[in-house]
């Protein structure tokens, strides 16, 4: 029946166009942090300037005393202190005055590269002619030939498909929205964890910090390549067409169930990547 071959191949169409085309919007995952919302990050940018920079500048001098004291200690008994030892604890301190004044540039050149690898994947995936697109009119013949009974079968596997292609899309946008309320956090609190650098012992609170925010930067990488890879396989499994339609709707349903479960793991893929905790 013509109704039933249509709603079989809107839904293909649907499924192969949504991700490819991308039902999720590649530019959320391209977008900066000012160009995201500028509104909120303006808020964030307020909060680092007002509030927490001027804590991470008293922490920054209690250190500062710290290691003076510590230097102290070192060379008592020595026969004359070294101004060497002084100079280059005062460019220590300096250098480390600096980084937190350019808090949000060193932030801006972390995220910058994540944009980066994925403006180049979205080229691969979009402008290779090898990746293939399906032959919708094929599809369509081969439904047509089939009797009323199995394209009741194949329409309810679509649907199946569909459903769960749809949930997918609510889980990126979750996902995405969630790592920008992320990447927002970590810009709004960055001073903080970086005026611990002048102390050997608290230095692995920045080291942390700087690998945590690198691990949700790149966390958009991987939801991207996420989406290329399974945008390539579902297109590929679809468009193969034949008397063996029914299983291989049903292997692509089984590839957009991993599709979900895979999102769901970007978070923890891209810490381990990093090495973040």
């Amino acid at each position: 029946m013509i109704i039933i071959t249509d709603f079989i191949m809107d839904m293909i169409e649907s499924i192969l166009s949504g991700v490819g085309s991308t039902g999720i919007n590649k530019m959320d995952l391209l977008a900066t942090p000012e160009t995201y919302n500028s509104a909120l990050y303006n808020g964030v940018m307020s909060i680092m300037d007002n509030a927490v920079m001027p804590i991470a500048y008293i922490l920054l001098g209690l250190l500062f005393m710290l290691e003076i004291y510590n230097i102290t200690i070192r060379t008592e008994g020595m026969n004359h202190f070294g101004f060497e030892i002084v100079f280059r604890t005062m460019f220590k301190i300096v250098l480390i005055k600096l980084v937190i004044d350019s808090t949000p540039l060193i932030m801006s050149a972390i995220y910058a590269i994540s944009t980066e690898i994925i403006g180049s994947i979205s080229s691969i995936f979009s402008g290779s002619g090898s990746l293939g697109s399906p032959d919708f009119q094929t599809i369509r013949n081969e439904i047509d030939e089939l009797k009323i009974l199995q394209q009741t079968l194949v329409a309810a596997q679509v649907l199946i498909i569909w459903i769960i292609y749809k949930f997918s899309i609510i889980i990126v946008q979750v996902i995405m929205i969630g790592r920008m309320f992320e990447i927002y956090i970590h810009l709004a609190i960055a001073p903080l964890p970086l005026a611990t650098l002048p102390n050997t012992e608290l230095s692995v609170v920045a080291k942390n910090f700087l690998k945590s925010f690198a691990a949700v930067s790149i966390q958009g990488v991987i939801i991207f390549i996420v989406l290329g890879m399974y945008n390539v396989i579902i297109t590929n499994t679809v468009s193969v067409g034949g008397t063996e339609l029914t299983p291989l709707l049903l292997e692509a349903m089984l590839y957009s169930l991993v599709l979900v479960a895979s999102l769901f793991m970007t978070g923890r893929w891209s810490k381990s990547i990093t090495n973040a905790m």
